[in-house]
């Protein structure tokens, strides 16, 4: 294989040179960063933790014996218990759909079916990645909706023998909000998702259409608020809304884990995780290595990677002697961006001039506008209406002024940015940033709701300016930071926009909800009226904004609390004037770390997993002699599986030739299914000119601690 060859580094200066050279980083010890970088890297601002992935309920519940029985009961039962979960799911369903004294009965049939199933994924689930998702601010969101959502359902019900078949199903998927710390049997829940996502959607249609067989003075009923007197709140409503949130977590994760769909296999080793996310950072990368590998060996090393199981740049190679691997790493993903080149702007033609800071004039201009086409905007909808009920009118010079004027310079503004913004960042957060779509979705059904209820009047340009000022708030990330340094950008700026969205969202739920239509100006419309039977299903404009504007809320918060406490900081930072170089670094670190953008980790599982029930059945098919030949991964993990850094596997590493390529695999890091040979010489093989030692004793990639890498093989 040949080479890579690195660009050497500079030589050092001589006396003259290091002096100006010297000068020059003092002078550009406030931006970190010379002028002739320009190629970032995205990376963890902090160390990644270790879990132990021994520290399950079992573990500590059980004694070890009794724990490894455990697993291997449920090694050869849990395909058994999955197919009893979706049955009894879809007998949950049937307890909703069907009427009372038939829920009566297949209640707690449904509930016996899927009670061990989720109690064997709870005893297994891993408590330190269960630790670590509960300081993340998804995981209470997702928590508490399906917590309301299941409590809300319980209380339409009524009825304890129907109610006991809600408990599984909550449970169940509680799970797969916590699916990051189910590495035993994660990949049988996402195959169970698609039957738990069919069951929402199915109750929501029923709760919609008032299907539900239960008293209607239930689904009528509503939550007094204390503050008014007069003002309550839909209990109906809320459970649709809620059903609604949860749909789309369950869709999110059946699409990034839809390559677990396709497989025939349910032993995969990498647990990728969606909830636990690190955030990012731009670094400057000051001396870009430079390769010099053909294509073929760059395809052959991607294939080589696919099949190791290496997806994070990084990972640590374990000392021969280390047998605990129950501890694990977890892992930065290898990002799509390797390098974010801060030249690739929006506009291909920006002034870039060194990344130079723009005139001062200009930016006061900048920014004035932007204020002032925020101020206009708020103002805008404190303006009168231009119709009643029973007479229109036309609005006046004065109140059309106000808000195009606000749109214009919001509009000025906003686009200043978006041309400055970096094209690949851009595009990753306009199509596959989770948080970033499911705020746009929620916000934008707001915006249009708003503006009917306004009767789509001259105030419209407000609701339209604040959609720009949303997306410039959830898009600054595309900012690269030499862009930031022209355009004098901090995320302290950041905070006024928020708290006005915020508050003004809050202002316009207690418009439409406590004032009168005369007062507020909103008019509620029907959007959709429909029978079916004898109920009557209405969607109208005012809940959907209630709703959409209530979740866009408590999602933002974590978005508001990472500004305001790095603005905090800052602050506090400025008041006892650090001027170390230290916090010098530490200021700008914090400065270029993403807000919206996440990075996704992941970690190696080295025990067997629980498989499905297709596996099972892909298993029934296959010959004795095949299933007599399988290499049993241990269920406790006490075999010696070592990580290698992906240098040292790319560097040295053998391409198997066509024979061995076409051998069966398994696993994530591709052990063959064939017995080993008991002899150790006579598995020396040639394989590209080199003798090498046969690497399936353990774990390819694994370094033999006598031999070596390269160890030429010795005749007897």
């Amino acid at each position: 294989m040949p080479g890579a060859r690195v660009a050497p580094k500079p030589r050092r200066e001589s006396a003259p040179e290091a002096t100006h050279a010297s000068r020059r980083r003092r002078g550009a010890s406030s931006s970190n960063v010379t002028d002739d970088v320009f190629l970032y890297r995205l990376e963890a601002p902090r160390p990644l933790p270790v879990i132990d992935l021994r520290r399950t309920l079992s573990h500590c519940l059980l004694h070890p014996e009794q724990n490894l029985q455990l697993l291997w009961w449920l090694k050869k039962h849990f395909a058994t218990l999955n197919l009893a979960y979706q049955l009894g799911t879809a007998l949950t369903l049937a307890v909703v759909a069907c009427p009372r004294e038939i829920g009566r009965i297949l209640g707690p049939v449904a509930a016996l079916l899927s009670v061990m199933t989720v109690v064997s994924s709870l005893v297994t689930v891993s408590l330190d990645m269960l630790a670590l998702l509960t300081r993340q601010y998804e995981f209470w969101f997702f928590s508490l909706t399906n917590l309301a959502a299941w409590v809300l359902l319980a209380f339409f019900l009524g009825d304890a023998l129907r109610i006991v078949s809600l408990i599984p199903l909550w449970l169940g998927l509680q799970l797969i909000v916590a699916l990051d710390a189910n590495f035993r049997t994660f990949v049988a829940a996402v195959r169970s998702s698609v039957i738990v996502l069919l069951a929402l959607l199915a109750i929501a249609a029923l709760a919609f259409v008032r299907a539900i067989d239960t008293d209607q003075t239930r689904l009528d009923q509503a939550i007094p608020l204390p503050a008014v007197a007069s003002v309550s709140l839909p209990l109906l409503g809320l459970f649709i809304n809620t059903l609604m949130t949860l749909i789309l977590f369950v869709l999110r994760t059946i699409y990034n884990k839809r390559k677990l769909l396709e497989t025939r296999s349910g032993g995969s080793k990498i647990v990728r995780c969606q909830l636990f996310r690190s955030q990012l950072v731009l670094r400057p990368v000051r001396y870009p290595r430079t390769a010099t590998m053909d294509v073929n060996t760059s395809s052959r090393i991607h294939v080589l990677q696919k099949q190791l199981g290496i997806s994070a740049p990084v990972m640590t190679i374990a000392s021969a002697n280390d047998t605990a691997q129950h501890h694990q790493q977890i892992t930065l993903v290898a990002l799509r961006l390797s390098a974010v080149d801060s030249r690739k702007m929006l506009l291909q033609s920006w002034p870039l001039r060194g990344f130079e800071r723009l005139p001062i004039a200009y930016l006061l201009a900048l920014y004035t506008a932007g204020a002032a086409g925020l101020a206009l905007s708020v103002a805008t909808l404190a303006l009168p209406s231009t119709s009643t009920s029973s007479v229109e009118t036309q609005p006046s010079a004065l109140q059309m002024a106000i808000p195009a004027t606000g749109f214009i310079l919001s509009v000025a503004f906003v686009t200043v940015f978006a041309c400055a913004s970096q094209r690949e960042m851009l595009h990753a957060l306009l199509l596959r940033n989770f948080a970033f779509l499911f705020a746009l979705l929620h916000f934008s059904l707001a915006c249009l709701c708003i503006a009917d209820m306004l009767s789509w009047d001259y105030r419209c340009w407000a609701v339209a300016a604040s959609f720009l000022w949303f997306h410039w708030v959830q898009l600054l990330d595309a900012l690269a930071p030499p862009a930031r340094r022209q355009l004098a950008f901090s995320k302290t700026l950041v905070v006024p926009v928020l708290l006005v969205l915020c508050v003004t969202m809050a202002v316009v739920v207690y418009a439409s909800v406590v004032l009168p239509t005369d007062r507020s100006d909103l008019r509620e419309r029907e959007l959709l009226r429909f029978q079916v039977g004898q109920h009557v299903a209405v969607l109208d404009t005012k809940s959907m904004l209630i709703s959409r504007l209530f979740t866009i809320l408590f999602w933002m918060q974590r978005l508001v609390w990472d500004v305001v406490r790095d603005a905090f900081t800052r602050f506090w930072r400025f008041l006892h004037r650090m001027k170390t170089i230290d916090s010098v670094e530490d200021a700008q670190a914090d400065e270029e770390e993403l807000s919206v953008m996440r990075g996704s980790l992941e970690y190696f599982c080295p025990f067997d997993t629980f498989p499905g029930v297709r596996r099972r059945l892909s298993s029934l098919r296959m010959p004795v002699s095949s299933l007599s030949s399988l290499r049993r991964t241990s269920l406790t993990g006490r075999h010696r599986v070592r990580r290698l850094d992906s240098t040292a596997l790319l560097s040295r590493l053998i391409v198997l030739d066509p024979e061995q390529r076409r051998r069966t695999r398994r696993g994530a890091f591709g052990q063959p299914m064939h017995p080993v040979p008991d002899d150790r010489e006579a598995r020396t093989r040639s394989l590209n000119g080199e003798s090498t030692d046969y690497w399936v004793e353990t774990v390819p990639g694994a370094v033999s601690p006598s031999d070596g890498w390269a160890k030429q093989a010795e005749p007897k």
